[in-house]
């Protein structure tokens, strides 16, 4: 398969992880990388320190014909102008999470992609991990049974920037929650935790269906000290928990609810799946690619789904 000519969009902190994946995937010829920090920079100065294919110009990519697929990882309030020029001159888009700030602004983009038949996709990384497709797979079939409740976590210390926790890290969280239960499907609320002087640092949102039948939460944090990242699926029969820091990744436990028995008595059955879960960057640029020639559906109802709940459960 030919390669596809790329250009990325904004090198700072996930900027640079998807720099080094473009450059070492077989399926991309990177041909620029567009770093607005070089906009002072003499040709020559950024030339020997960066490279040549660094530039400070953006109409040099948007408008470059040989350029048909443009990667964007640049700050959430730039995504709506930046995805919007990017459709605009006639490029696919893989743009970093989520998608815009508010459900207009993710209209907007949506209808441009589909007037001028380009492929935009929204990097939410964990939807692509093997083993959450793996759990779906076992949803599927039936072998937790009818699922009653989800509980998802992202916890680490840091990264503080001027947006919430919601936006940074509950947004990777809605999207899975949104691969098993549909979020139009749900009520949310959220709880704010621990408020620091720009924004809100640690906070929950719990979810709910109106009959009862489905209930849960999203924990996120910026204060906690380490790292953890875990969902857990509650089935009629089982329970589902995928952790891509341990192995095994993925580990499926069915057990009877038998009345004063506890532990290892009650399970019939326990699963373990184990997937590399440290290549979901590469996963994502895999499904950009399989967008891009027709194997794929992109995910756009499910990022202005995300982009929507976020908005709506923001004070005021």
């Amino acid at each position: 398969m030919d390669r596809e000519k790329v250009a990325l969009i904004g090198y700072g902190y996930w900027g640079k992880k998807l720099y080094r994946y473009l450059r070492e995937d077989p399926g991309y010829n990177l041909k620029y990388v567009y770093f607005r920090s070089l906009k002072d920079l003499p040709d020559k100065d950024r030339s020997e320190q960066y490279g040549e294919i660094f530039t400070a110009e953006l109409e040099r990519i948007l408008y470059d014909p040989e350029v048909s697929d443009i990667v964007v990882a640049t700050p959430i309030n730039t995504h709506f102008e930046i995805g919007r020029q990017v459709l605009s001159a006639g490029k696919n888009l893989l743009i970093e999470k989520p998608l815009t700030l508010n459900r207009e602004e993710a209209l907007t983009l949506e209808g441009l992609s589909l007037r001028k038949n380009l492929t935009l996709l929204t990097d939410y990384i964990y939807t692509f991990s093997k083993s959450l497709e793996k759990a779906r797979e076992i949803i599927r079939e039936g072998i937790i049974g009818e699922i009653q409740s989800i509980q998802l976590s992202i916890k680490q210390t840091g990264r503080f920037l001027e947006y919430d926790v919601y936006w940074l890290l509950a947004s990777h969280l809605l999207a899975v929650l949104d691969m098993f239960i549909p979020l139009e499907e749900l009520n949310f609320k959220r709880e704010d935790l621990i408020r620091g002087n720009r924004t809100v640092e640690s906070g929950l949102i719990h979810f709910r269906r109106d009959d009862d039948s489905f209930s849960g939460y999203i924990d996120v944090s910026l204060n906690y000290p380490g790292k953890k990242k875990e969902v857990v699926i509650f089935g009629e029969k089982g329970s589902i928990i995928y952790d891509p820091s341990l192995r095994p990744s993925l580990r499926v436990m069915c057990y009877r609810k038998t009345a004063q028995v506890t532990g290892d008595q009650l399970i019939e059955e326990c699963r373990d799946y184990d997937y590399d879960e440290s290549n979901n960057i590469g996963l994502a640029l895999d499904a950009f690619r399989d967008c891009l020639i027709g194997k794929r559906d992109d995910n756009l109802k499910r990022a202005i789904a995300v982009t929507t709940v976020l908005e709506n459960i923001q004070p005021g």
